[in-house]
């Protein structure tokens, strides 16, 4: 696993080893080097005395029924593209080239595959990468930002909390050991 993927499991078994069971939470992870959106349960497992002995998760890709598996591959040179340069700039039209599509095709081929707009996937990317940071290293919430692309401090926070459903501060507070 990529070391924020590991850190955010270990963090998840935890919660749900403490009782609190996670369900259907859509996130994003990379399966054979391609970030994708899953959806995740994990519940915690209770021995006949009702003791908590361990946890069981579920995940499942999360593409819309119907997508064809072709476009998955023919993406895959954008996905690279994204997972490559995520914290620059990152231009749709660019990512369309790598595929050999036309903006519009891309567009298309893209939200249909992956259920959300090339743009919504950069931004919980960076979003997703940025809690490695904010958990395991003691940079200020500001460099944080801008290591995973967000260009100020006040943007990341109001995306982080979107996404996440906390604050970046909070989330550092939360999860740090």
């Amino acid at each position: 696993f990529e070391p924020y993927l590991a850190n955010q499991y270990q963090m998840d078994d935890a919660q749900v080893l403490r009782g609190r069971a996670i369900t259907s939470r859509v996130e994003m992870i990379v399966f054979h080097h391609t970030p994708r959106w899953i959806v995740t349960s994990k519940l915690p497992v209770r021995n006949a005395r009702g003791r908590i002995v361990g946890t069981a998760g579920v995940a499942t890709i999360a593409v819309q029924e119907g997508s064809k598996v072709w476009s998955e591959s023919r993406l895959a040179p954008a996905m690279a593209f994204i997972k490559e340069h995520y914290h620059e700039p990152v231009s749709i039209r660019a990512m369309a080239q790598t595929c050999g599509f036309s903006l519009g095709s891309f567009h298309r081929q893209f939200t249909d595959t992956y259920l959300c707009t090339p743009h919504t996937y950069v931004r919980h990317l960076r979003v997703r990468m940025s809690c490695h940071g904010l958990v395991f290293s003691r940079r200020p919430i500001a460099a944080v930002a801008a290591d995973c692309g967000f260009s100020d401090q006040s943007h990341f926070t109001k995306e982080f909390r979107r996404i996440m459903g906390e604050t970046p501060r909070s989330y550092r507070r939360r999860h740090r050991h």
